[in-house]
């Protein structure tokens, strides 16, 4: 028997609000926090959190599945 251990990496990015603002860029996050999170393709990565600050949005995206065989 062949068990196979899965890794999953994780990618955490965040947007500050002064940047946001200063580049006028508020659309484009929020866009982009609602396609990652709605996407169920395997071409785009997943969504897991999406949480918010007095100065910061943070993002947490699933980026890869690998299987190893032990």
């Amino acid at each position: 028997m062949v068990a196979k251990v899965i890794y999953c990496y994780y990618y955490f990015y965040y947007y500050t609000r002064s940047v946001i603002m200063l580049c006028f860029q508020r659309v484009a996050v929020i866009t982009e926090r609602d396609v990652l999170a709605l996407s169920k393709s395997p071409f785009v990565v997943q969504l897991f959190y999406s949480l918010q600050s007095k100065h910061c949005i943070f993002l947490v995206s699933r980026l890869a599945h690998t299987h190893t065989p032990v």
